[in-house]
């Protein structure tokens, strides 16, 4: 076993709370190896440790200076929920369906989907170089290339131009919030560990109120520049990022697995120590943790997954994380961020000024939700897996709401209705952000092991982006080939299973028929 640090005895230790048992933490601390400890005596001593050991004072200098670390690593997630909601309101705009001569369904099937290509793209470079080059370095290249794709999208000439500035949008996005994701992970202190990393999620809101704000005035511009300029802005999160992230620490995990020791504890202690104290016995247990966990071997090979699925923990610790990514994915987001100015047009809200506004609202309801989540992963109200299972029940229920109010309905004719529904789909994002947004952000890096950390991430990205392909490709042509009215076809023919995928199979048909028809 590797040696740590030898923690020194209570009547040395500077403590806040000198009745604290200090030296039954490190006794636990040093009880042989970690890894022999049992779940109550790590929890014991994480709590005893916190206690003699409280970390940085809220609001402190020092508290400042941790936000401004994390703030530079939450525009990774700012950029990402400013990408799909601009690509929303500009998908709406009648300046980019003209100049492309495309139409908003087969658009916004292939505006969305050449993103998630690149964003699955993004899997290989987030495993290949996280553990060999380091974390802030992958941060720092996803955000180049981000920016360089924001440049061609919104200078695009043509609609091949167009979706390749997408594809390498997408491509420095992942990469850049996969680095983010588990460099944040590393870096929180435990205590808050999930509120630090929730926000980068939760950032996802940020950018999206800001792409959605902007879009509501540039949309009455007659000219191209009404979609060119909110794609263009898109550079400025990734911007921050690309400038300050070199002057963040290194991750301490990474560089103790790299045989830094001395510079990573160094670090831990400063960012999570009250007097950063490297024998504080919260930096020691951290340490014995950190050693206990790593396997420089398992990172010498990219293509090596067996700290994913070597064994049945290491599966459950995966499956723990798909059950975020894919839920995440197909509970009903995709209606309420990708096409809601499509799902207000099938209500009677035509007017896309009003559809771009209504979007404008949603981002900020679901960013209120956001926060709250937030908050609740580390309180001792609820925690991570009471959250999950509100948003998963608070999803389903208020989608059937949904589905029952706007159905068949125009504005006009049943004002009240439409805005029940309407109402119910502010309902259902606030929800949603409450439990999955922090958790995505989250869950999928801390319940991984330090040598699967970034192989775990990255695959996670890659399940959820592969999930997504539902709602990309899939809703566009079930907006415009099957719309309410033909539900009851459906349930009303002789077979209604045989008669869904007949449809199914006319709707993609006719999709495909108009994707061609607006590219010659």
């Amino acid at each position: 076993m590797s040696t740590v640090p030898e923690i020194e005895s209570a009547d040395k230790q500077d403590t806040v709370h000198n009745a604290v048992p200090v030296l039954d933490t490190a006794e636990l601390a040093q009880k042989g190896d970690v890894a022999a400890m049992t779940f109550e005596d790590r929890a014991t001593a994480f709590h005893l440790a916190h206690a003699a050991d409280p970390g940085i004072p809220a609001l402190s200098l020092r508290w400042w200076r941790f936000f401004g670390i994390a703030l530079v690593i939450w525009m990774a997630g700012g950029d990402n929920g400013f990408d799909n909601a601009v690509m929303s309101s500009v998908n709406s705009m009648t300046q980019f369906q003209t100049y492309f001569g495309i139409k908003a369904a087969s658009g916004t099937s292939l505006v969305f989907g050449i993103y998630n290509v690149g964003s699955v793209a993004g899997f290989f470079p987030v495993i290949m170089l996280s553990d060999r080059i380091g974390r802030r370095w992958v941060m720092f290249i996803g955000a180049g290339l981000l920016m360089v794709g924001a440049f061609l999208t919104g200078f695009a000439t043509n609609f091949g131009m167009f979706l390749g500035g997408r594809f390498l949008t997408a491509f420095g996005c992942n990469i850049t919030g996969a680095g983010a994701k588990i460099y944040l992970t590393e870096i929180a202190p435990p205590a808050t560990r999930g509120r630090w990393c929730g926000m980068i999620q939760t950032f996802y809101y940020t950018g999206s109120i800001l792409a959605t704000g902007i879009a509501i005035p540039l949309g009455k511009i007659a000219t191209p520049w009404a979609w060119r300029i909110p794609i263009l802005i898109q550079v400025a999160p990734a911007f921050i990022t690309f400038a300050f992230v070199f002057f963040l620490p290194d991750s301490p995990r990474w560089l103790y697995a790299r045989g830094e020791k001395e510079k990573a504890i160094a670090i831990l202690a400063d960012l999570h120590s009250l007097n950063r104290d490297v024998n504080s016995p919260l930096i020691q247990l951290e340490v014995a943790e950190i050693d206990e966990s790593i396997g420089l071997d398992a990172q010498s090979n990219f293509w090596d997954f067996s700290s994913i699925f070597g064994t049945a923990a290491t599966r459950y610790r995966f499956m723990m994380a798909c059950l975020i990514a894919i839920p995440g994915q197909l509970c009903g987001n995709g209606l309420t961020s990708y096409f809601l100015p499509t799902l207000l047009a099938q209500a009677g809200l035509t007017n896309t000024n009003t559809q771009r506004v209504l979007n404008f609202v949603n981002s900020i309801v679901s960013f209120i939700g956001a926060l709250i989540g937030v908050w609740l992963t580390d309180s001792n109200i609820a925690g991570r897996r009471s959250v999950l299972i509100f948003a998963i029940l608070s999803c389903t229920v208020i989608m059937l709401l949904c589905g029952g109010l706007l159905a068949n309905v125009q504005s006009s004719s049943n004002p009240a209705r439409a805005n029940a529904g309407m109402a119910f789909l502010y309902l259902f994002g606030f929800g949603y952000s409450v439990g999955f947004t922090p958790l995505q952000g989250l869950y999928p890096g801390e319940c991984a092991t330090f040598e699967g950390r970034a192989k775990q991430v990255a695959l996670f990205s890659w399940v959820a982006t592969a999930v997504n392909l539902v709602n990309t490709f899939g809703l566009p042509s079930a907006f415009a080939a099957i719309s309410w009215k033909n539900l009851h076809y459906v349930f009303d023919s002789k077979n209604p299973r045989k008669t869904s995928i007949e449809i199914s199979k006319i709707a993609r048909k006719r999709a495909l028929a108009e994707s061609d028809a607006d590219l010659e």
